[in-house]
């Protein structure tokens, strides 16, 4: 039904009822960013029509269509007012309205809340009368003139309704720019608490707002403050604001732009301090973040650049370009064109040819590591390594993965950041020595790539050494096995080149386990005749090919060491590949490495290189 249709039918109409019954009033709207109109039954001719036309142009507007009776209705009215989508509440005023149970209980309501409101006042007379003067010549009760002169008093200026539709539309739409946030008091200043309309694409946050006749400065942002808005593209914060995410329980989940799905800057006032976790989690768009140089993160170290891209991975496990093993969850760097860190972030690296970036940053709970793609990193501190270098923060964990600088590190005994340390110093080519604290207990690919990596002492924490813990580590001469480790994988020593291991381990014979479980499988065709064939066969070809067996490639399950010395602690056991003799060392049993051709040929055909 057109527009001009529907006001035919109301101008015609007898009653509202009659509306009802013929159903030719729009739907409200009842989404986020809406008025709440309110008009007197008896002027439903002079509302209705103004109010379709607010609607008709775009405007968004929640109305009671038939103006409906009783406890349900009124409490259902008053909980659209008090939503904290509700921008703004327009009071159609007249003689008639003041009389109405429902406006007396709103009116009260919004004057005690400090609600915003405007009104669009008609006098029978024809006069402008402001709204508390018409309410003192229609004699309502005082304490009822109190809440209408707090929120119409003389002095506010009021919407005539006489005005043009066009400059009613205009000072509605003023008022609805000027209620974008919600605001509230706390200790003598004023907190932004949420944004009222969720489709909003920019946002400017007050520095001060007037609250019951009282200014206020704007101080802090509140947890969740722009949360789901989804179209938010830019938000300006003023340099009043000191916190944001004020009143959070959790300083790990403040929230404050949470699935701001089109954000795309983010600019920190200078007097902001303390920047809580999970401001960003759901920004896939951002772009640029600038923090306050003196900021300080607080709540848990891994939720501050959490974009939900970040989840799920191992970050010290992660270094860009490289392959990775099976199950390894690699992060997928976050597109910001631009960052600007606080002094506290320590930058690990920064590789200007493909924007990798990974920097460190202490937090209240420790520190944490995080991976970004920017083209521009400003701020921070940059990380000056001395040769010899002892570990003093938490933080430091992070600092040497691909640093060639540093030769010696020294953990304190009782440093105890992490348990299972993945890729600390990977590629450090640089380090001769490293010093391990006592809490240490996993390695994986932890010294991978050290080339020039001498000595090292494993200390009794360790349980397991992973795969490719010292591959490449072509230095590295002589290790000892502390006493309760337990596994070393297949490829812990790949391409070493070790010449002596001393197991003091009490698990020794779980760590030197046989080289081959089972025969290789050609030696397993036909019976026994057969096979004793191929075995022959074999052995004249070895021969063959070279009579000096000391040359071929040793045998080996994880390392290709010359001698073993084992703790005599343990039975004696027959390790695959190695024949014991006299022992030089007290206390161990000493193997020197032995292979056939044979057992050679038999090894490689089973044995899965990387």
């Amino acid at each position: 039904m057109i527009e001009a249709e529907i006001f035919g039918r109301i101008a015609s109409s007898k009653s509202l009822q009659e509306l009802q019954l013929d159903g030719v009033l729009p739907e409200p709207y009842d989404d986020s960013g809406y008025y709440l109109v309110y008009y007197a039954e008896a002027d439903y001719k002079h509302a209705l029509p103004e109010i379709i036309s607010y609607m008709e142009s775009g405007l968004r507007i929640y109305y009671d269509r038939y103006l409906e009776r009783g406890a349900a209705h009124l409490q259902d009215f008053l909980a659209k007012g008090f939503s904290s989508h509700c921008r703004c509440i327009v009071f159609y005023l007249s003689e008639a309205v003041f009389a109405d149970p429902t406006f007396r209980e709103l009116a009260r309501t919004a004057a005690e809340h400090h609600l915003p409101v405007i009104s669009i006042n008609r006098s029978r007379a024809g006069a402008e009368r402001s709204g508390v003067a018409m309410a003192r010549e229609a004699g309502v009760p005082a304490e009822l003139l109190a809440h209408i002169g707090q929120l119409f008093p003389d002095e506010v200026t009021y919407i005539p309704f006489s005005l043009p539709l066009e400059e009613k539309k205009r000072e509605l739409l003023r008022a609805y720019e000027s209620n974008a946030m919600r605001y509230s008091v706390c200790d003598g200043f004023a907190v932004a608490e949420y944004v009222k309309d969720l489709s909003e694409v920019e946002i400017t946050v007050s520095r001060e707002v007037e609250i019951a006749g009282v200014k206020y400065p704007v101080r802090a942002v509140a947890a969740r403050a722009f949360a789901d808005c989804r179209d938010l593209k830019s938000v300006v914060i003023p340099d009043t604001v000191e916190e944001i995410g004020f009143g959070c329980e959790d300083a790990s989940n403040a929230a404050v732009f949470e699935n701001c799905e089109q954000l795309e800057e983010v600019v920190f006032p200078p007097r902001v301090k303390k920047i809580y976790g999970g401001l960003f989690r759901g920004c896939h768009s951002l772009k640029r973040i600038v923090f306050n140089e003196d900021a300080v993160f607080a709540g848990n170290s891994g939720s501050h650049f959490d974009f939900q891209t970040l989840r799920n991975a191992d970050l010290s496990d992660v270094a860009k370009g490289e392959e990775e093993e099976e199950g390894t969850i690699k992060p997928e760097g976050h597109p910001l064109e631009e960052i600007c860190l606080p002094r506290a972030c320590r930058i690990l690296f920064h590789l200007e040819e493909d924007g990798d970036v990974r920097f460190c940053y202490d937090t209240d709970d420790g520190c944490a590591a995080t991976y970004l793609i920017s083209e521009t990193v400003r701020g921070g501190t940059e990380n000056v390594l001395e040769k010899d270098f002892t570990v003093k923060n938490v933080s430091d964990y992070y600092l040497f993965s691909g640093h060639s600088e540093v030769e010696r590190v020294v953990f304190p005994s009782a440093y105890n950041y992490a348990s299972k340390w993945i890729r600390t110093f990977y590629r450090c080519s640089g380090l001769r020595e490293v010093v391990l604290p006592d809490s240490v207990v996993e390695l994986e690919r932890t010294f991978e790539g050290c080339e020039n990596l001498e000595r090292i002492r494993l200390p009794e924490s360790v349980v397991t050494l992973g795969s490719m813990c010292f591959a490449d580590c072509t230095s590295l001469r002589e290790i000892t096995l502390p006493r309760y480790l337990y596994h070393v994988a297949d490829l812990a020593f790949h391409h070493d080149h070790l010449d002596v291991v001393v197991s003091d381990s009490i698990y020794s014979r779980n760590i030197f386990k046989s080289g081959y479980r089972e025969e290789a499988d050609f030696l397993e065709m036909g019976g026994r005749g057969l096979q004793a064939v191929y075995r022959f066969a074999v052995k004249v070809m070895m021969h063959m090919i070279d009579k000096n067996t000391s040359k071929q490639r040793p045998f080996t399950w994880w390392c290709e060491a010359k001698l073993l010395y084992i703790t005599d602690q343990v039975k004696p056991f027959p390790i695959d590949g190695y024949e014991e003799e006299p022992s030089d060392r007290a206390g161990y049993r000493k193997y020197r490495r032995h292979i056939s051709e044979i057992d050679h040929l038999m090894f490689l055909r089973q044995y899965a290189k990387p």
